[in-house]
């Protein structure tokens, strides 16, 4: 299964951090052990058709003790629901007392249309590699789900950055895409100024123009707001890298 660990509290280890453990046959302790967490969630998702089973565990590695175990089964469009069923679950599991911006997160859906962010995450998966016909296969998955959902910030966020990937990736004429990340910035900007995403977006274009202090403190302000954010905070750690920061960047 995949694993979502948490610290000893409520702060929860970014995604980017867990990949490694994918299909891991490491022992839930063992894991635990390496990421300095105390509890594992470990479960799958199975999908037929229009229907879906999900199962979680939530694991104690301290006591080597199972916390919470469920089996939850329902039709796709339902996902946001058992999502938020398994994690208010989790929450009173582990007695956590969650902040105002936390319970606004734990309810929030990242996009509503499923449909449109199912291709936002098709997109994401794209853009990261770099090459030329994945980015131009991202692009129209963002635009097919922008078309359905209008100017949502994640989708707008997501087409800067990826015309900062096709700057990155040398494939195309440099200047449309930095015009693009312009922009998607003052696009943002304008529906949601105090926004992750705008933030994360700004940083990035600052530093791509190699305005590192700027960037640094955009993309602090926007790690402030989302701590488990991992994009925000790969690109923080280029930054502070290039400042010459490296023993704050290895603390990321």
């Amino acid at each position: 299964g995949s694993f979502n660990p948490a610290h000893d509290g409520h702060v929860f280890i970014a995604r980017t951090a867990m990949r490694r453990y994918k299909d891991t046959e490491k022992e839930p302790a063992v894991v635990a052990r390496e990421l300095r967490v105390r509890y594992v969630l470990d479960g799958s998702v199975r999908r037929a058709g229009d229907s879906m089973r999900l199962t979680a565990r939530l694991l104690d590695t301290e006591t080597d003790s199972t916390v919470w175990a469920d089996k939850l089964s329902g039709k796709v469009e339902d996902v946001f629901e058992m999502q938020e069923r398994v994690s208010r679950t989790i929450v009173d599991a582990m007695r956590i007392t969650l902040s105002p911006r936390e319970e606004r997160q734990l309810v929030g859906h990242p996009i509503q249309d499923l449909k449109a962010y199912e291709a936002y995450l098709q997109a994401r998966q794209a853009m990261w590699t770099f090459a030329p016909e994945s980015l131009e296969r991202a692009q129209k998955l963002l635009e097919a789900a922008r078309a359905r959902v209008g100017d949502d910030p994640r989708l707008i966020a997501a087409l800067g950055v990826l015309h900062l990937n096709f700057v990155e990736s040398a494939s195309a004429d440099p200047a449309p895409h930095l015009a693009g990340i312009v922009a998607f910035t003052d696009r943002l900007a304008a529906i949601d100024p105090d926004s992750v995403s705008r933030h994360a977006l700004l940083g990035a274009m600052q530093w791509r123009r190699g305005h590192i202090r700027e960037s640094i403190a955009s993309l602090s302000q926007a790690l402030d707001l989302e701590p488990s954010n991992a994009d925000v905070a790969v690109y923080l750690c280029y930054g502070l890298l290039l400042a010459g920061q490296d023993a704050r960047a290895r603390e990321m």
